[in-house]
């Protein structure tokens, strides 16, 4: 459903060998880059086209479309899963106050992609993503009425990496 794509971030050396590190860019999660649009819902009701440029004039939707996560659920069949990094890595910092225990690392939780650069063989690689959901109370269940509004709460993150070994 989402494709992302890194850019060269720094050199970095791997058991002797140089490398080339590669990282998403903050914009694969940033709701001023056009190509996320879609993954927020409410874009249609804040977003006025500017048909002389044929773009989107979207300044009222960042209180609503805000930095760092995707709702991809529409891709999964509706259901209403929210993709961003782990611990919430590169997102809008309101987020990092409606959780407590979160702590974004950029060497524990941002994705990339070592490449030896003669040969371009990848010598490490780490595919980083967290599952959230919003958390909300539920008029059809008592047992939720007490619960808090939160915008993303995180399920699950998962880092699907490999390391060259000697």
């Amino acid at each position: 459903c989402r494709s992302i794509w890194l850019e060269f971030d720094t050199e970095v050396d791997f058991n002797g060998i140089e490398a080339y590190r590669y990282r998403p860019p903050v914009s694969v999660f940033s709701m001023r880059n056009p190509d996320n649009y879609c993954y927020c819902p409410e874009f249609n009701q804040c977003a006025k086209a500017n048909w002389t440029s044929d773009t989107w004039i979207a300044d009222d939707c960042y209180a609503n479309c805000k930095d760092g996560f995707l709702r991809v659920g529409d891709c999964y069949g509706g259901i209403p899963v929210i993709m961003s990094a782990p611990h919430f890595y590169n997102a809008d910092s309101g987020l990092l106050k409606q959780i407590g225990g979160i702590s974004p690392d950029q060497e524990a939780h941002d994705t990339y992609l070592d490449i030896e650069p003669i040969t371009g063989i990848p010598l490490r690689a780490h595919k980083r993503i967290q599952v959230n959901f919003q958390m909300r109370p539920s008029p059809l269940l008592d047992l939720t009425k007490n619960l808090p509004v939160v915008e993303l709460f995180p399920i699950l993150w998962a880092d699907e990496g490999a390391d060259l070994d000697q």
